[in-house]
């Protein structure tokens, strides 16, 4: 099977694909104070602006004859290539890390986005790995006010009295941010992803990448002042050797 070459771009997308660049340039350029560059800041703004380079170089794609999903892997190594690129032009600092980290939240966007049936469908077959049949979940409004409702004072930790099944990533997500008493918007700030990335996760709708995964981990140790390790989505797992 030949690889896969991506059709050259007109002028003018090159333009607006290169207007993106410029702004994530802009930004790592704030990430310096002196002598200093401030790597957790810009690693915020390779996120955002891999997705804006993703999503503006996808719908250029899109619209070119012959577009399938098959395309969909390539287009998203351009973007974190492009965004790897861009970082490297600032600082080496961490660098070994900004590819994976501008592909997985590419791919985690492109997860999030993709719900139309055609989207979809071009997803799952673009990315096999992650692939997940959809069950009915709750919404956005009855996550946030299950966090909200909660009461705030704290029951002393009890030993179980016999061995539980382990919980699945959402469910152990759910209790956790109840604990730390975060909600789902404050808590995809700390991390750098979007809300509803959040809440599809809270949702097992799509499973955080690794990176994502360590985020959340750190975050709930630092609220809960105590080490949290998250289990693997028991759903996921079981949905991937079906798949």
């Amino acid at each position: 099977m030949s690889e896969i070459v991506l059709p050259p771009l007109t002028p003018k997308e090159l333009a607006e694909r290169d207007r993106q660049e410029s702004l994530l340039h802009a930004g790592l350029n704030e990430c310096w104070r002196g002598e200093c560059f401030d790597a957790e800041r810009a690693e915020k703004f390779v996120r955002a602006y891999a997705v804006e380079i993703f999503d503006t170089i996808l719908s250029f794609y899109r619209a070119k004859v012959g577009y399938c999903a098959g395309w969909l892997p390539k287009i998203v190594h351009e973007a974190a290539f492009r965004t790897l690129v861009a970082y490297k032009d600032h600082s080496d600092q961490g660098i070994s890390q900004i590819g994976n980290i501008a592909t997985d939240t590419v791919t985690e966007h492109l997860d999030t986005t993709s719900t139309s049936e055609r989207a979809r469908a071009e997803f799952n077959a673009a990315f096999p790995a992650r692939r997940y049949i959809p069950e009915p979940q709750p919404d956005d409004n009855s996550l946030l006010e299950t966090v909200r409702a909660e009461p705030t004072t704290q029951k002393e930790p009890t030993l179980p009295s016999r061995i539980t099944a382990p919980r699945s990533l959402g469910d152990e997500l759910k209790r956790l941010l109840v604990e730390a008493r975060i909600r789902p918007e404050d808590i995809a700030e700390e991390i750098g992803i979007g809300p509803r990335n959040v809440y599809r996760h809270l949702a097992e709708n799509t499973v955080p990448s690794i990176s994502n995964l360590g985020r959340y981990e750190k975050v709930l140790s630092k609220h809960l002042g105590r080490p949290v390790k998250l289990p693997t989505s028991v759903k996921r797992q079981n949905v991937s050797k079906t798949s």
